[in-house]
């Protein structure tokens, strides 16, 4: 009888443990509403060398990312919105500041469930800069600017889901519009709007003044991807790709960021890298007389320490990582110091005797 009456104890709870999961489940696909969230990195790293035998030069840079989402669900609509935001700058040796990333990149995507996982979909993004860009050393003349240029494009098409980690949009009709805010930049005929005509006898007088913007019909495709790939390690990249329908079809835009976060006890490590490929870019006066027509852009961030996490919890992370580096340096000092010590009491014995 006890035996029993064990054994039935024993599946009542398994069968209140199961109908728990799937309330959780059906609670949890059931959610509508906002949900909203962020990311905030924040890194800093500093060379100093005095005397330094094995040379070098004294650096100093800062970089600083932001990335926030607002996303909504409502029956079979969605609506997801996100927002990246970059900014970085170094000094090294004697040169002036000089500015290593710059990126403003804002993105809101309507869907409407046909399936499970698959949505009718349309897009809209925009990207561009803060700050002025030079083509270093020379830093006289800017060679982009704020809205100079700037990325307008529209997209409807179809986009796959697998829940919150992976998406896959495919829009065979876009529209993308490229706008050069500057009248030196689009005069130039700069990321390849039609540049200015000017007088033969005096290039100096400008007959019509350069297009400012430029229009491109074609196809899009987006692929965006964020996952735990192992326990405290996130992996998040996106890839974009653009092709002209109505000129060089072949000559695709590609834009892929990849964002790779740890987490070692309480502190956040990060690894960022971006390439872009981009076949018009460059000033067409430019390209005529010593530049090919294409641009590979490439910018790649090594392996650096910063606050990489929610954003409600930045101040508190931040102090944290102040605290840990102070608490580094002692350290460091200590164990150079032992290290040290015996070297200096064998030569003032040396001197001594």
């Amino acid at each position: 009888m006890f035996v029993i009456g064990g054994l039935l104890t024993g599946t009542a709870y398994g069968q209140v443990t199961d109908k728990e999961k799937d309330l959780r489940t059906q609670k949890a696909d059931s959610t509508e509403g906002w949900k909203k969230g962020g990311m905030f990195t924040l890194n800093f790293s500093q060379v100093s060398l005095t005397n330094w035998a094995a040379g070098g030069e004294n650096s100093i840079s800062g970089n600083t990312m932001i990335n926030v989402f607002a996303n909504y669900k409502k029956g079979s609509f969605t609506l997801d919105n996100n927002l990246d935001l970059g900014y970085g700058i170094m000094k090294q040796g004697e040169l002036g500041l000089r500015k290593t990333d710059d990126k403003i990149d804002f993105s809101s995507k309507f869907g409407y469930k046909l399936t499970e996982k698959s949505y009718a979909a349309a897009l809209m993004s925009f990207k561009t800069q803060f700050m002025p860009g030079y083509d270093y050393p020379n830093d006289s003349v800017a060679i982009s600017r704020f809205m100079a240029p700037g990325y307008f494009l529209f997209a409807a098409g179809y986009d796959y889901k697998e829940k919150d980690w992976l998406s896959l949009f495919i829009a065979p009709a876009t529209g993308k519009l490229t706008i050069v805010n500057n009248p030196t930049l689009a005069n130039a005929g700069a990321f390849g709007v039609d540049e200015a005509i000017y007088d033969v006898n005096d290039p100096s007088i400008i007959i019509t003044p350069g297009k400012k913007s430029r229009f491109e019909f074609g196809g899009y495709f987006k692929g965006a991807l964020t996952k735990d790939i192992m326990k405290n390690i996130k992996l998040s990249t996106k890839l974009e790709l653009f092709s002209n329908y109505l000129e060089n079809p072949l000559n695709i835009d590609v834009s892929w960021e990849t964002n790779i976060g740890m987490k070692i006890n309480k502190y956040y490590f990060c690894f960022r890298g971006n390439f872009a490929y981009r076949p018009i870019c460059c000033s067409k006066r430019t390209i005529n007389s010593s530049h090919k027509s294409s641009s590979l852009q490439i910018y790649y961030s090594n392996f650096s320490f910063g606050c990489f996490g929610n954003i409600k919890s930045v101040a508190i992370r931040s102090f944290g990582i102040i605290q840990w580096t102070q608490n580094f340096i002692l350290f460091f000092k200590i164990i150079l110091r032992l290290m040290f010590i015996p070297s200096m009491i064998a030569t003032r014995n040396y001197i001594n005797s």
